[in-house]
This record gives C-alpha cells, structure tokens and sequence, in this order.
C-alpha cells in the first residue's frame, strides 16, 4: 500500500475516531483493515494516539482567527496526520507531507479549508523549534 493511500485510510479511521469515540482497532475494522495489511495506517494512527496532546496542542498554537471546537473533525484529522509525520517521520520530507495534505483537503474538504491547513502547516514548519532537525 502506498504512503498517499495510507493516508487516506488514516483520514477516514481518525474521523471516525474523533467523531464516534471508537477505538483503533475499531476503526481499522470498520474500514476493513487490519494491522498486518495496513502496517503505515497503523503507524500514523498509533503515532497520534501516542503524541495526541502535543500534536493537538501544536495545531491550537498555530490556529489563527480560528477556534478548535469549531474546526470540522475532516480538516482536524487532516492536521494531525501532517503533524505526526511533520515530528515523528523524518524520511518524509516536509514539502511532501504539507502537500499531502493540502490534496487530503482538497479531496475531502473545501477550498477554504486547503487555504487554511496550508496557512498552519506553512506556520508550524517556519516554527523551526517544533519540528525535527
């Protein structure tokens, strides 16, 4: 499975995460996956589970003229698997992760919110102290 599939299947477990209170395992079942065939959703989706405050605290900081609550849980899970691997996957360089992710956006989401995540994605990566060497 490709990386870009992998996050598209991160995308659609994490929402449902968010928005149903279900676990990993749960989501990864209801999207027909499991561990083994899907070891790079795994990875993101234990990754952020793993760093979830940081992450989600690092996303809030670069919010601006915008409030979490108010976010939809799309462009939320979006932001977080960019995060994760903006701090956690050094071998993907950061121009491809916010890349990425403006495509998830793109696919997913609207015009405004590809602007947005763009905007805080290009804010974090200038924010040299918050991200890996």
């Amino acid at each position: 499975m490709k990386r870009q599939e992998a996050r598209v299947l991160a995308l659609q477990a994490l929402y449902q995460m968010d928005l149903s209170h279900i676990s990993m395992d749960e989501a990864l079942l209801a999207l027909g996956l499991s561990r083994k065939t899907a070891p790079y959703v795994v990875t993101i989706l234990e990754g952020w589970t793993e760093h979830r405050d940081e992450i989600d605290e690092l996303i809030k900081t670069h919010l601006v003229g915008w409030e979490w609550d108010r976010l939809p849980a799309v462009d939320r899970a979006i932001l977080r698997i960019a995060l994760f691997e903006l701090l956690y996957v050094p071998e993907v360089p950061k121009k491809v992760v916010i890349d990425e992710a403006v495509e998830l956006a793109k696919t997913y989401s609207d015009e405004r919110a590809r602007i947005f995540i763009n905007g805080v994605l290009a804010s974090v990566v200038k924010d040299e102290r918050t991200l890996r060497p």
